[in-house]
């Protein structure tokens, strides 16, 4: 049995939780119970392209990321236009 949960909104923060049979080679003869391995793991996926971008994606918060994107969105070369939120 494995299962596994996401952690977070985008799946990038995962936890593992598993029990599986072992090996028959690991079991002696003399013995007739089965043995069983059990587990617990956390992991976290991040896509990057160069080494610099995974160091930026890992130092900066989400937040100066965000802004980068809007920046880019934003600029005169963009198909798409956002205005920013007013109170």
């Amino acid at each position: 049995v494995q299962v596994e949960f996401l952690l977070n909104g985008d799946g990038t923060l995962r936890a593992k939780i598993f029990n599986r049979e072992n090996d028959l080679s690991q079991i002696t003869t003399t013995t007739s119970e089965l043995g069983y391995t059990q587990g617990v793991g956390i992991s976290y996926k991040v896509d990057f392209d160069s080494f610099e971008e995974l160091i930026q994606k890992i130092f900066k918060g989400k937040n100066k990321i965000a802004q980068e994107k809007l920046k880019e969105l934003e600029s005169p070369d963009s198909f798409i236009k956002t205005q920013p939120k007013t109170d």
